[in-house]
Protein backbone atom coordinates (compact mmCIF):
# COMPACT_ATOMS: atom_id res chain seq x y z
CA UNK A 1 0.00 0.00 0.00
CA UNK A 2 2.91 2.50 1.10
CA UNK A 3 4.61 1.83 -2.79
CA UNK A 4 1.19 2.37 -4.20
CA UNK A 5 0.65 6.11 -2.26
CA UNK A 6 4.07 6.80 -2.77
CA UNK A 7 3.73 6.09 -6.96
CA UNK A 8 0.53 7.84 -6.79
CA UNK A 9 2.19 11.03 -4.77
CA UNK A 10 5.05 10.54 -7.29
CA UNK A 11 2.88 11.13 -10.58
CA UNK A 12 0.83 14.12 -9.08
CA UNK A 13 4.05 15.81 -8.61
CA UNK A 14 4.87 15.45 -12.10
CA UNK A 15 1.92 17.06 -13.06
CA UNK A 16 2.34 19.63 -10.74
CA UNK A 17 5.88 20.62 -12.04
CA UNK A 18 4.74 20.09 -16.13
CA UNK A 19 1.80 22.31 -15.17
CA UNK A 20 3.67 24.99 -13.75
CA UNK A 21 6.14 24.40 -16.76
CA UNK A 22 3.50 24.60 -19.16
CA UNK A 23 2.84 28.03 -17.30
CA UNK A 24 6.28 29.54 -17.70
CA UNK A 25 6.56 28.49 -21.11
CA UNK A 26 3.09 30.08 -22.42
CA UNK A 27 4.18 33.20 -20.55
CA UNK A 28 7.37 32.98 -22.04
CA UNK A 29 6.02 32.29 -25.98
CA UNK A 30 7.75 29.01 -25.73
CA UNK A 31 5.61 26.61 -27.78
CA UNK A 32 7.62 24.19 -27.84
CA UNK A 33 8.48 23.67 -24.32
CA UNK A 34 4.83 24.07 -23.72
CA UNK A 35 4.40 20.97 -25.97
CA UNK A 36 6.58 18.95 -24.42
CA UNK A 37 5.13 19.50 -20.38
CA UNK A 38 1.27 19.17 -21.95
CA UNK A 39 2.22 16.11 -23.58
CA UNK A 40 4.14 14.92 -20.34
CA UNK A 41 0.62 15.67 -18.52
CA UNK A 42 -1.39 14.09 -20.73
CA UNK A 43 1.04 10.94 -20.22
CA UNK A 44 0.11 10.62 -16.42
CA UNK A 45 -2.94 11.90 -17.07
CA UNK A 46 -4.73 10.98 -20.21
CA UNK A 47 -8.14 11.93 -19.69
CA UNK A 48 -7.14 15.89 -18.42
CA UNK A 49 -9.53 17.59 -21.15
CA UNK A 50 -7.89 20.75 -20.33
CA UNK A 51 -4.68 20.35 -20.88
CA UNK A 52 -5.22 17.67 -24.05
CA UNK A 53 -7.91 20.70 -25.96
CA UNK A 54 -4.23 23.11 -25.17
CA UNK A 55 -2.14 20.75 -26.61
CA UNK A 56 -4.84 20.14 -30.13
CA UNK A 57 -4.70 23.83 -30.38
CA UNK A 58 -1.40 24.37 -30.24
CA UNK A 59 -0.27 21.76 -32.59
CA UNK A 60 -3.03 22.86 -35.09
CA UNK A 61 -1.68 26.66 -35.09
CA UNK A 62 1.71 25.18 -35.42
CA UNK A 63 1.26 23.10 -38.26
CA UNK A 64 1.31 19.66 -36.86
CA UNK A 65 -2.51 19.43 -38.00
CA UNK A 66 -2.30 15.46 -37.99
CA UNK A 67 -1.11 15.57 -34.15
CA UNK A 68 -4.24 17.88 -33.58
CA UNK A 69 -6.72 16.29 -35.81
CA UNK A 70 -5.63 12.96 -33.30
CA UNK A 71 -6.48 15.01 -30.48
CA UNK A 72 -9.65 16.88 -31.73
CA UNK A 73 -11.45 13.95 -32.97
CA UNK A 74 -11.23 12.30 -29.68
CA UNK A 75 -12.04 16.07 -27.55
CA UNK A 76 -15.12 15.60 -30.63
CA UNK A 77 -16.36 12.08 -29.90
CA UNK A 78 -16.50 12.96 -26.67
CA UNK A 79 -18.62 15.96 -26.54
CA UNK A 80 -15.49 18.03 -25.51
CA UNK A 81 -15.14 20.41 -28.29
CA UNK A 82 -16.42 24.07 -28.45
CA UNK A 83 -16.86 26.33 -31.79
CA UNK A 84 -12.93 27.47 -31.51
CA UNK A 85 -11.88 23.85 -31.43
CA UNK A 86 -14.02 22.85 -34.19
CA UNK A 87 -13.14 25.47 -36.52
CA UNK A 88 -9.72 25.05 -36.22
CA UNK A 89 -10.23 21.10 -37.12
CA UNK A 90 -12.12 22.37 -40.06
CA UNK A 91 -8.83 24.30 -40.94
CA UNK A 92 -6.41 21.47 -39.95
CA UNK A 93 -9.10 19.01 -42.31
CA UNK A 94 -8.85 21.27 -45.02
CA UNK A 95 -4.89 21.25 -44.56
CA UNK A 96 -4.16 17.48 -45.19
CA UNK A 97 -6.62 17.55 -47.87
CA UNK A 98 -9.41 16.24 -45.91
CA UNK A 99 -12.28 18.39 -47.49
CA UNK A 100 -15.42 15.95 -47.05
CA UNK A 101 -14.56 16.10 -43.38
CA UNK A 102 -13.91 20.00 -43.15
CA UNK A 103 -16.76 20.24 -45.22
CA UNK A 104 -18.79 18.31 -42.44
CA UNK A 105 -17.50 20.57 -39.30
CA UNK A 106 -18.25 24.05 -41.64
CA UNK A 107 -21.46 22.87 -42.05
CA UNK A 108 -22.49 21.73 -38.70
CA UNK A 109 -20.80 25.44 -37.83
CA UNK A 110 -22.76 27.17 -40.23
CA UNK A 111 -25.90 26.00 -39.47
CA UNK A 112 -25.67 26.25 -35.04
CA UNK A 113 -24.06 29.99 -35.51
CA UNK A 114 -25.41 31.27 -38.99
CA UNK A 115 -21.85 32.72 -39.23
CA UNK A 116 -21.19 34.23 -42.69
CA UNK A 117 -17.39 33.28 -42.40
CA UNK A 118 -18.56 29.44 -41.84
CA UNK A 119 -20.45 29.35 -45.15
CA UNK A 120 -17.72 31.40 -46.78
CA UNK A 121 -15.50 28.52 -46.09
CA UNK A 122 -18.13 26.08 -47.62
CA UNK A 123 -17.59 27.84 -50.83
CA UNK A 124 -14.13 27.52 -50.56
CA UNK A 125 -14.17 23.63 -50.13
CA UNK A 126 -16.32 23.64 -52.85
CA UNK A 127 -13.68 25.70 -55.41
CA UNK A 128 -10.95 23.09 -53.50
CA UNK A 129 -12.93 20.03 -54.83
CA UNK A 130 -13.65 21.19 -58.10
CA UNK A 131 -17.19 21.27 -57.75
CA UNK A 132 -17.86 23.68 -59.78
CA UNK A 133 -21.83 23.83 -59.45
CA UNK A 134 -21.56 23.83 -55.97
CA UNK A 135 -19.31 27.02 -55.87
CA UNK A 136 -21.17 28.94 -58.42
CA UNK A 137 -24.58 28.70 -56.22
CA UNK A 138 -22.47 29.54 -53.06
CA UNK A 139 -20.47 32.58 -54.93
CA UNK A 140 -23.55 33.87 -56.25
CA UNK A 141 -25.73 33.45 -53.56
CA UNK A 142 -23.02 35.19 -50.98
CA UNK A 143 -22.61 38.05 -53.46
CA UNK A 144 -26.95 38.12 -54.33
CA UNK A 145 -27.47 38.43 -50.38
CA UNK A 146 -24.28 40.73 -49.27
CA UNK A 147 -26.27 43.61 -51.31
CA UNK A 148 -29.14 43.77 -48.84
CA UNK A 149 -28.01 41.49 -45.46
CA UNK A 150 -26.09 44.16 -43.52
CA UNK A 151 -24.86 41.49 -40.85
CA UNK A 152 -22.94 39.78 -43.99
CA UNK A 153 -21.58 43.32 -45.29
CA UNK A 154 -20.02 43.28 -41.94
CA UNK A 155 -18.48 39.57 -42.20
CA UNK A 156 -14.49 39.56 -42.67
CA UNK A 157 -12.31 37.09 -43.75
CA UNK A 158 -9.05 36.44 -42.58
CA UNK A 159 -6.30 36.85 -46.02
CA UNK A 160 -2.84 36.29 -45.42
CA UNK A 161 -0.57 39.49 -47.04
CA UNK A 162 1.57 37.72 -49.83
CA UNK A 163 4.00 40.50 -49.86
CA UNK A 164 3.59 42.02 -46.23
CA UNK A 165 2.82 38.48 -44.28
CA UNK A 166 0.28 40.61 -41.83
CA UNK A 167 -3.28 38.95 -42.51
CA UNK A 168 -5.65 41.36 -43.82
CA UNK A 169 -9.89 41.33 -42.96
CA UNK A 170 -11.31 41.51 -45.86
CA UNK A 171 -14.62 41.89 -46.37
CA UNK A 172 -16.90 39.12 -47.36
CA UNK A 173 -17.95 40.54 -50.58
CA UNK A 174 -14.64 41.38 -51.38
CA UNK A 175 -13.09 38.01 -50.41
CA UNK A 176 -15.78 36.29 -52.45
CA UNK A 177 -15.14 38.01 -55.61
CA UNK A 178 -11.24 37.16 -55.31
CA UNK A 179 -12.10 33.68 -54.84
CA UNK A 180 -14.37 33.57 -58.52
CA UNK A 181 -11.34 35.50 -60.17
CA UNK A 182 -9.38 32.61 -58.98
CA UNK A 183 -11.32 30.38 -60.24
CA UNK A 184 -12.11 31.21 -63.37
CA UNK A 185 -8.33 31.77 -63.75
CA UNK A 186 -7.64 28.20 -61.90
CA UNK A 187 -10.47 26.12 -63.17
CA UNK A 188 -12.06 27.56 -66.09
CA UNK A 189 -9.18 28.95 -67.99
CA UNK A 190 -10.59 32.43 -68.63
CA UNK A 191 -8.02 35.02 -67.64
CA UNK A 192 -10.21 37.74 -68.74
CA UNK A 193 -13.10 36.73 -66.36
CA UNK A 194 -10.13 36.11 -63.32
CA UNK A 195 -9.04 39.67 -64.22
CA UNK A 196 -12.36 41.16 -63.88
CA UNK A 197 -12.82 39.70 -60.56
CA UNK A 198 -9.62 41.06 -59.07
CA UNK A 199 -10.56 44.32 -60.14
CA UNK A 200 -13.98 43.70 -58.63
CA UNK A 201 -12.29 43.13 -55.55
CA UNK A 202 -9.94 45.50 -55.48
CA UNK A 203 -13.04 48.22 -56.12
CA UNK A 204 -14.76 46.64 -52.86
CA UNK A 205 -11.82 47.12 -51.06
CA UNK A 206 -8.97 49.09 -52.15
CA UNK A 207 -6.16 47.77 -49.82
CA UNK A 208 -6.44 43.89 -50.85
CA UNK A 209 -3.18 42.65 -50.71
CA UNK A 210 -3.35 39.36 -52.44
CA UNK A 211 -5.87 40.73 -55.27
CA UNK A 212 -3.00 43.09 -56.01
CA UNK A 213 -0.63 41.17 -55.50
CA UNK A 214 -2.44 38.42 -58.02
CA UNK A 215 -3.42 41.35 -61.29
CA UNK A 216 0.78 42.50 -60.89
CA UNK A 217 1.50 38.43 -61.13
CA UNK A 218 -0.76 38.28 -64.35
CA UNK A 219 0.62 41.52 -65.64
CA UNK A 220 4.37 40.21 -65.66
CA UNK A 221 3.02 36.82 -67.19
CA UNK A 222 1.85 38.72 -70.41
CA UNK A 223 4.38 40.69 -70.24
CA UNK A 224 7.15 38.18 -70.03
CA UNK A 225 5.10 36.20 -73.10
CA UNK A 226 5.48 39.17 -75.59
Amino acid sequence: MMALAACSNTKESNVVQNEKLYQQAIANYDLTTAKLALNQILLADSNNIEYKDSLCRLYIQGGNYDGGIRLAEQLINSKNADKKLLELTGVAYQQVGKADEAESIFNQLWSESKNYKYLYQIMVLQYEKGNQQGFDSLSSGILKDVETDSTMAQTTIDFPGPVTGIAQLVPIKAATQFLIGKNAYDREQNLRKAIEYYQYSIQTYDTFEMARYYLTEIARMQQGGR
